[in-house]
């Protein structure tokens, strides 16, 4: 193994990609790779492990059995990340993909967990929840068995009116009624400050290639949040999916 912690290992992925050769050998990437699996980066590995020959795939050079058993499976898993994020890098020539989800705003809600269960299950909230709209959209995942019913999700997903169901039915209906606690606000409140800082990683990453395209790849709950607060950066310009999704 590489025997470094996740700060020391996202630091010295940094510095590698930093020096990275024009012509990298088989033992390069499967060092970046180990480097960027300990650093809790499991799917920039994967890009590393699919950007070398079927028989350089293995262990050696501080990847161990165990860490190329995984990529060989996380390869094949029904996950978004590594069906387009990680597969599309890997055939776009790019050594790795950028992580932006960002959790730490656990503690709001967490301490106020009851209260919340309590709030979602008065009358009035639950009815939100079981309008068709809402529950069309929650039960999305299930309408992905064909390339057909894939590309019709999508749209539909990434449509303006989708965004504003989301919107109004899970997040403004915590905060346009009162709940236990303010139970609601701070749900919200926990909710926006994950988004900012999701965005700031994703503009964060934008600063590597000036000018170029970034694919952000994230929940369709997400996605309204993300195109207001994108929208407002500098030297960023957002792209309608819709575009991508004829």
């Amino acid at each position: 193994g590489t025997k470094l912690d996740m700060p020391e290992a996202e630091a010295e992925a940094r510095r590698i990609l930093a020096e990275w050769p024009a012509q990298p050998t088989p033992a390069d990437r499967r060092r970046l790779a180990a480097v960027l699996a300990s650093s809790g980066d499991l799917y920039s590995a994967l890009v590393q492990w699919w950007r070398l020959d079927k028989a350089e795939r293995r262990a050696g050079d501080g990847l161990q059995t165990m860490l190329a058993d995984y990529l060989n499976r996380i390869g094949s898993s029904r996950n978004e990340t590594n069906l387009i994020g990680a597969r599309l890098a890997a055939r776009l020539g790019l050594e790795r993909l950028y992580p932006t989800d960002d959790q730490s705003n656990a503690d709001i809600v967490q301490p106020r967990i009851e209260s919340l269960m309590a709030f979602l299950q008065q009358p009035e909230m639950k009815s939100i929840f079981e309008n068709p709209a809402f529950q069309r959209q929650n039960s999305a995942a299930q309408r992905l068995t064909s390339a057909e019913q894939v590309l019709e999700t999508y749209r539909e997903l990434n449509a303006p009116e989708a965004g504003l169901i989301d919107t109004d039915g899970q997040w403004l209906s915590m905060i346009n009624r009162p709940s236990p606690e303010h139970v609601g606000r701070y749900q919200v409140a926990g909710w926006e400050a994950r988004n900012l800082r999701q965005v700031a990683n994703i503009r964060e990453a934008t600063a590597q290639t000036p000018g170029g395209r970034v694919l952000v790849i994230v929940g369709s709950s997400h996605k309204p949040w993300f195109d207001a607060y994108l929208s407002m950066m500098s030297d960023i310009k957002v792209v309608d999916a819709a575009a991508f999704l004829r």
